[in-house]
């Protein structure tokens, strides 16, 4: 029987509110013991490192790896005994008076949750207690959908869906200068974006007067025909691409007013449509939804470990060498130091992974790989860089993904991959947020295209159910034992 008060009161009373399965707003905490509280109630947050007993108590149960007090009747406040309890020391609780007495008593009522681990697909439904997960880790995965060949690549897609923002800033503040229409730029970067198609750049910054040119210009050319836009906070700019689809964006980087896009204060982003979306960072994203939220984690702020590494070719690559032909192949080779040595663990845009040489394929040997072409087309090494020169010119850079012999650790705006068994990973420690768990059944999902290759997680509540395949040796009634052919010999039934 619940013996909680019926109506929330206090801040902390929220917080306790939502622990024991109420729906009370929940404030934004501001003091130290509040951000357990917080944490405990589902919200994200950090968690400050535990001083006082009462905090050491709450971290524990929290999760943190803390030594908690051994709680001793008498020396220590009674509401403490639940708080020991919840963190699973065996403690006698005192039969609930005060208020927050009443709340930890149901909170705390039963055995606390044991730890529980699960490794596998998602989505995954497990049965939890509300403390958001304790850890986990999300393993990449990739799919090609189709046969590449040189002349029609077929990009393999990762674990990671692109943000509505299609603008780099960090592209445009290394660009060179120069001038979009009359006006001269100190930065000016050219965007390819799809043809006839209505775009919006929007800014959360603040702009100039309307007798002052903006900090920031947008410029798409119509047959020509130049037209200058202005973006700021309260001024977002649609504009219609022409059947180039090709955006030039310029920058005054010396005005005050830009200072706040170089430090970080203020952003500007651009989105299809003729509406802004709110601002998201530059590339890709892994949407982790659970307990009716979903957090996303930001590939190009965060840090991830990589053992698949992407490689554009561009054509100026200085290390070419030519290997003999084989029969109508052309072979080139190229020397990579940091890969597997594996023949298997390859993929390519423009060609397919063989461990022979036929036309439009890759093999990887001795710390090399080996291209494979038409040798009627591409008889020479420069033909063959010429080639690659063009596919980069086209949009259609030719690119490879292997497997590194050594992973590394570092922001890489790019999707997570996997090769073989050799896959990139993102782990709670890395992605820096917390993932909340509903207080019963929740529904653990990576909101991908192409979903992760496995998830593991570890959180308190009960063990995910699964489901036993029935033994191949038991048959129902109808079945009957196969029979003989009656054409065998003994000696063939016995080898069967």
């Amino acid at each position: 029987m619940s013996r909680k008060p019926s109506k929330p009161e206090t801040r902390i009373e929220d917080y306790l509110d939502v622990m024991t399965g109420g729906n009370a707003v929940l404030p934004q905490p501001i003091l130290r013991i509040e951000f357990y509280y917080a944490f405990l109630a589902g919200m994200t947050v950090e968690l400050p490192q535990p001083i006082l007993d009462d905090e050491k108590l709450l971290a524990k149960i929290c999760g943190m790896e803390v030594e908690a007090p051994t709680y001793i009747p008498g020396l220590f406040p009674r509401l403490y005994a639940y708080m020991a309890k919840k963190g699973g020391q065996d403690v006698q609780v005192p039969d609930p008076i005060l208020r927050l007495e009443r709340y930890w008593y149901d909170y705390s009522a039963g055995e606390a949750p044991s730890v529980q681990e699960y490794t596998g697909a998602v989505p995954v439904t497990f049965t939890a207690d509300g403390t958001p997960l304790l850890d986990y880790l999300i393993s990449g995965n990739m799919v090609q959908s189709g046969t590449p060949t040189p002349d029609n690549p077929i990009m393999p897609q990762g674990t990671g869906e692109r943000t509505g923002n299609l603008f780099d800033f960090e592209q445009l503040k290394n660009a060179p200068s120069g001038a979009i229409g009359s006006i001269t730029f100190s930065h000016v970067l050219t965007l390819q974006l799809k043809a006839n198609t209505y775009y919006t750049m929007a800014s959360n910054g603040t702009g100039s007067t309307s007798s002052t040119p903006a900090d920031l210009y947008r410029s798409i050319y119509f047959n020509a025909t130049a037209g200058e836009s202005s973006a700021n906070k309260n001024n977002p700019v649609t504009l219609l691409t022409d059947s180039t689809g090709v955006v030039r964006i310029g920058f005054f980087s010396e005005r005050t007013n830009a200072q706040q896009y170089l430090n970080g204060e203020a952003q500007l982003w651009i989105n299809e449509g003729s509406t802004a979306l709110p601002y998201e960072p530059y590339g890709y994203k892994i949407p982790i939804s659970s307990a009716n939220t979903t957090t996303p984690v930001y590939l190009g702020e965060v840090e991830t470990t990589r053992k698949i590494r992407k490689w554009v070719l561009t054509g100026e690559e200085e290390s070419w060498s030519k290997d003999s032909d084989s029969g109508q192949s052309a072979r080139y080779y190229i020397a990579i130091s940091d890969t597997e040595s594996s023949t298997q663990n390859l993929l390519s845009s423009h060609f397919t992974q063989s461990a022979q040489y036929g036309i439009g394929t890759i093999r990887g040997y001795r710390k090399t790989i080996i291209f494979s072409v038409d040798k009627t087309i591409y008889a020479t090494i420069a033909d063959f860089k010429s080639y690659l020169a063009q596919q980069y010119a086209n949009g259609t850079p030719v690119t490879i993904w292997y497997a590194l012999v050594t992973p590394t650790t570092g922001i890489v705006n790019e999707p997570l991959c996997k090769i073989g068994d050799y896959s990139d990973t993102l782990s709670m420690e890395q992605a820096g947020v917390q993932i909340p768990t509903a207080n019963g059944s929740t529904t653990l999902d990576v909101e991908t295209t192409v979903k992760p290759s496995e998830v593991y997680i570890k959180y308190r509540g009960e063990a995910v159910a699964t489901l036993s395949m029935l033994s191949a040796e038991v048959s129902s009634p109808e079945e009957t034992p196969e029979e003989a052919d009656p054409e065998e010999t003994e000696e063939e039934e016995n080898e069967r």
